[in-house]
């Protein structure tokens, strides 16, 4: 645009914010070299013709911009933007473009190897990150961290907003560092201060139950799952087993290839799942014909199940090789592919959805078990309506004898909850402290009295525990060995 032209919109503003605070709207030249008035709609990118025409629009706005925007500015910046936005357009969470070499790794390596970090597998949500798998004896389930909890901040800086991606890295980091994680668990906030581990994504536990029944417990499909599972199973058949429960339970996914290989070692003749996109069946991954295995099983799932877990449990329902117990799974049934662009940059695609053997859909659907068992055994509207009135605990203060304040007064609400001898007053008065003591002791603490910040954070999560019953034993468990104990499967 010639540069008298840009001079005298630029007065024309000036001039016309002097005179009124009302808006308005100037009527100029086309940037890029068309005098006639602007039509709307008249130049939609429905063909390669088109959308080429467009393309040099774009190049001819981008170098627009750097020309006369007020502050300097790369073309770099805004080319990444352009493939931000047409991403963005398509208004699917699971699909990302890198901007850096380290995103895109950091989501390869979240599949496929050892970190160092706090042992946790992250979902998306719309306040940071879902809690999918705590590993166990990992740092995050040493401080109390727990499947479903939301991740909102991370050293005290909002996480709203972030990819998965970013978030993970900022757990992540050198052994023997801590990160201050606070998550969002009900309608409570709860801070937990961890040190972060070397953590081996060993994804396959298994024993012996009672009855000569094993159990293998998946907690996410990385690139080792499958020949993981075929030593467990080997191992827990060898050991006696005459029956098996699969614990697939808040396994958030991984590599499809990894569920299909598990799926290989239960499922000898059938489909394991489609492959459709835009409307059509493109392809179906069939079972390879090598399973020996006939035993009575059980599956559990619950709503964090998602992605390639609901796979196998749809490939397992469907084929009729095992029983679903828990809850309707998470319902995240699309894949996704990670690609180069073509300029150094890569992107996570969601490429294709994935339906079970029987063409039903499990996006936005999840699957649905055959009994359905929630493990958490709520209390009555009455206990859970005081509990969610119960003061926050959330002043960076450690009160000990004779303090008043807000974390004295929720603290006493929760032991009064939990059956400690305490009266809510808000002051921190005989019976509080000898309270506190004993809560310290029942939880293997120091026992002094002082309601510090790892007192406070575990009394929140004792009372969040006590109403919403997540330690109240494992109630679809012992459905699943009930059922293989009783019932023919």
């Amino acid at each position: 645009m010639d540069r008298k032209i840009v001079k005298l919109i630029a007065i024309i503003i000036v001039a016309a914010m002097i005179i009124t605070s009302f808006s308005f709207v100037i009527m100029a030249p086309s940037l890029f070299g068309d005098n006639n008035s602007t039509v709307y709609g008249a130049e939609i990118a429905t063909s390669e013709q088109q959308l080429s025409d467009q393309m040099l629009y774009l190049e001819n706005y981008i170098k627009f911009l750097k020309e006369n925007f007020k502050d300097k500015v790369d073309y770099q910046l805004m080319i990444d933007g352009a493939f931000t936005g047409a991403t963005d357009a398509l208004g699917d969470k699971y699909t990302e473009y890198y901007k850096t070499e380290k995103d895109s790794s950091n989501f390869l390596e979240n599949v496929t190897g050892e970190f160092s970090g706090i042992g946790v597998t992250l979902e998306k949500d719309d306040l940071g990150a879902k809690i999918g798998y705590v590993f166990i004896g990992a740092p995050a389930a040493k401080a109390g961290i727990q499947s479903g909890d939301v991740v909102v901040k991370i050293e005290g800086t909002s996480v709203k907003g972030q990819s998965i991606e970013q978030i993970s890295l900022k757990l992540k980091g050198l052994a023997g560092t801590k990160v201050l994680v606070t998550v969002k668990r009900g309608t409570q906030e709860y801070n937990f201060t961890i040190t972060r581990e070397i953590i081996k994504a060993t994804s396959v536990y298994s024993k012996m139950l009672e009855n000569n029944t094993g159990y293998i417990q998946i907690t996410n499909f990385d690139k080792d799952t499958d020949s993981e599972f075929e030593i467990a199973l080997r191992e827990i058949i060898s050991n006696g087993a005459t029956s098996i429960i699969i614990d697939i339970r808040n396994n958030g996914g991984g590599l499809i290839s990894s569920a299909v290989g598990v799926g290989n070692k239960l499922i000898r003749n059938g489909v394991i799942f489609h492959y459709a996109k835009q409307g059509q069946i493109e392809e179906t991954t069939s079972a390879a014909g090598v399973a020996n295995y006939t035993l009575p099983t059980v599956l559990l799932v619950n709503e964090n199940s998602a992605s390639a877990s609901e796979i196998l449990a749809g490939a397992l329902k469907d084929n009729k090789i095992a029983t679903l117990v828990g809850t309707t799974t998470y319902g995240k049934g699309i894949a996704q592919i990670v690609t180069n662009v073509g300029n150094g940059h890569q992107v996570k695609v969601s490429s294709f959805y994935f339906t079970t053997p029987n063409e039903n859909i499990i996006n936005g659907k999840g699957i649905v078990p055959e009994y359905i068992v929630d493990n958490y055994a709520k209390k009555g509207d009455d206990v859970i309506l005081a509990y969610q009135g119960f003061a926050p605990m959330n002043e960076q203060k450690k009160p000990a004898f004779g303090a008043v304040g807000l974390n004295v007064y929720g603290a006493q609400q929760r032991l009064a909850l939990l059956g400690y001898d305490v009266t809510v007053t808000g002051t921190m008065d005989a019976s509080s402290f000898a309270a506190i003591k004993k809560f310290q002791t029942d939880n293997k603490f120091f026992s002094y009295g002082v309601l510090d910040f790892t007192t406070r954070d575990r009394l929140a999560q004792a009372s969040y525990n006590f109403v919403f019953g997540t330690g109240d034993g494992d109630r679809q468990l012992d459905k699943a060995i009930q059922l293989l104990n009783t019932s023919p499967i």
